[in-house]
């Protein structure tokens, strides 16, 4: 028995290290499941982490394009609006040549108009003097032609004493 007992011992001695192993290896596994589900955690958030990281890439690549894009359409808006500025400066220059144009032709026609009114008035100075002279060229016209008629009638009156005068004579001869 005494061999079963120290026997015992010994097999007690080793089940309480085995129990103490045992412990300390459920310690173990306790803390590796603490340290997986820790690891599984990290690796999760790692893993959304990296799907960020793809996400911004991609959306960065997708911004890059989009810049490009915005980038082509300015020049092409920039070259457009280039072309405009040139098509309104060259309207411009047309206009202010039109309106430098329109200035001459106005000073030109004033000219004109000024002397044609300049004209009018020294025809109607000449007509109202051609008016007067025929006022008076009438006036002259009506005393020529009274005085003829007075010299008619005087030469009708000498003609008919003559003519009374030749016949007295012829009487008397």
């Amino acid at each position: 028995l005494l061999r079963d007992d120290s026997m015992l011992a010994k097999r007690a001695s080793e089940l309480a290290a085995i129990r103490r192993q045992d412990a300390e290896l459920k310690a173990e596994v306790v803390a590796g499941e603490a340290l997986l589900r820790q690891l599984k955690a990290q690796t999760d958030a790692e893993r959304a982490d990296l799907e960020l990281i793809k996400n911004k890439e991609r959306l960065l690549r997708d911004l890059t394009s989009k810049i490009s894009l915005e980038e082509h359409r300015a020049g092409e808006l920039g070259v457009q609006a280039e072309a405009a500025e040139q098509r309104a400066a060259a309207a411009t220059a047309e206009k202010n040549t039109m309106q430098q144009e329109m200035c001459r032709v106005r000073d030109e026609l004033k000219d004109e108009i000024s002397e044609q009114y300049q004209s009018k008035l020294a025809l109607e100075a000449s007509l109202s003097e051609n008016t007067e002279q025929m006022v008076r060229v009438k006036k002259l016209y009506g005393e020529y032609k009274g005085r003829v008629e007075e010299m008619s009638k005087r030469e009708h009156g000498i003609t008919s004493r003559e003519n009374e005068m030749r016949s007295r004579d012829e009487l008397v001869s």
